[in-house]
């Protein structure tokens, strides 16, 4: 099984000055690290608390028991759970975003088979909250379903999204000092 890097540099651009005062430029470094297990169910907890709000394409308008959709629930549940990466972004820019190193707050995650709790997972078209194991239904993710199911936000099971096609899987990466 593939490892996940425990750590990232993230560069920020040129400082002015570097801390010893010299006149020259450096490098502005951050590190991001993955979120643990413990940090990933806060996001799953917080996913718990959508549940039953109604389904509406509305993008960055989502907002919990009153309507949302995949991108703008994701978006707000990780910004409550205190996990924020920034501006919402739909599905085709979460895609782009996360794929940019310099940027994003997320590194991918090889396969469907090593998501943790809280990884989000990402389809053309669609992204969820992977929950973990599966419970009692079979489901083991949380998601906006769509208008043609009639579904509020709620589990269900990542083999039946996408006609079985699985997910890319994203997990979260937090600023250290």
């Amino acid at each position: 099984m593939p490892e996940i890097p425990t750590e990232r540099p993230i560069h920020l651009g040129r400082a002015k000055s570097n801390p010893a005062g010299a006149d020259t430029p450096t490098d502005v470094v951050k590190k991001r690290i993955p979120i643990s297990l413990e940090e990933g169910l806060i996001i799953v907890s917080t996913a718990e608390t959508w549940a039953g709000t109604p389904y509406e394409v509305i993008g960055a308008a989502s907002r919990k028991n009153i309507k949302g959709d995949c991108s703008g629930s994701t978006y707000y549940i990780y910004k409550e759970a205190g996990f924020p990466y920034g501006a919402y972004k739909n599905t085709g820019s979460f895609h782009s975003y996360v794929n940019n190193k310099n940027e994003s707050h997320f590194i991918k995650i090889d396969t469907v088979n090593e998501a943790q709790p809280g990884d989000i997972l990402w389809w053309e078209g669609h992204m969820a909250i992977f929950a973990g194991e599966k419970d009692e239904n079979g489901n083991n993710m949380w998601t906006a379903f769509n208008t043609r199911t009639k579904k509020p936000y709620g589990k269900s099971n990542y083999n039946f999204w996408r006609k079985g096609k699985l997910p890319e899987v994203y997990r979260y990466l937090k600023d250290v000092e």
